[in-house]
């Protein structure tokens, strides 16, 4: 069952950013996409599902939507999401809206997999399976951006299992790694963990779906602030 939640702060290295004030935003409002509905009568295989990404200053999103998944491997044809976390940014504001959900993938989850993330079989047993709990999520994210690192693997998951229930989700795409490797060219790679290490991101673990997110927000702040300056995370 997924669980909707309200507020945590954002830290980047050691300044807290979730609870700024914000005036004259230099945030883009990007025209509005939706998740289609199939029509009746109409084959999944034929709703075609774009996700234009957003570069240059249109990564300046005033209110994006966050996502990260853990899966029990790498084909979204072959495997299965067991997590799904997701944070609601919204510049200037003092919390986030965060929804989390364990799924049932309704395949064993290797142990290289749990070895990875924590997530093993006893704890999705249980839970709602993919069907279920992707409505809640593709209600979460409405039209907003989704901010995504690595964006082609999770939203590969994401269209798969969408299109299964004859969703296509079409939102524009924040992919944070380019974002990070272009604002950070000199960092020996451009992993998660080592640009988490690297800007003193204090989060408890790596490797799960919500404190993934709240990495990546943080940062897609230290992006922001390396290539459009130190007020523009903030909405100044």
């Amino acid at each position: 069952m997924f669980r909707l939640r309200f507020g945590f702060d954002i830290f980047i290295g050691q300044e807290k950013f979730a609870s700024e004030d914000v005036s004259a935003s230099p945030w883009r409002r990007h025209p509005p996409a939706t998740a289609r509905i199939r029509p009746e009568g109409e084959a999944v295989s034929n709703v075609r599902v774009s996700n234009p990404r957003l570069k240059g200053r249109d990564v300046l999103q005033e209110k994006f939507v966050v996502v990260d998944l853990e899966t029990t491997g790498l084909s979204p044809r072959n495997n299965a999401i067991i997590e799904i976390g997701a944070v609601k940014f919204e510049a200037g504001a003092a919390k986030y809206a965060t929804m989390e959900a364990l799924i049932d993938p309704e395949m064993d989850i290797p142990g290289v997999i749990t070895g990875i993330n924590g997530i093993s079989n006893e704890m999705v047993e249980g839970c709602g399976v993919i069907e279920e709990e992707l409505p809640h999520f593709i209600e979460f994210f409405g039209g907003l951006p989704l901010a995504i690192f690595n964006a082609p693997f999770d939203m590969g998951f994401l269209r798969h299992n969408a299109l299964k229930i004859g969703v296509a989700i079409d939102n524009s795409v924040i992919d944070v790694l380019p974002l990070s490797r272009k604002a950070f060219p000199a960092l020996p790679n451009h992993k998660l963990t080592t640009l988490k290490a690297h800007f003193g991101i204090r989060v408890d673990q790596s490797h799960r779906a919500l404190v993934d997110c709240r990495t990546t927000l943080s940062v897609y702040g230290e992006c922001i602030k390396k290539l459009f300056g130190r007020g523009a995370f903030l909405g100044r």
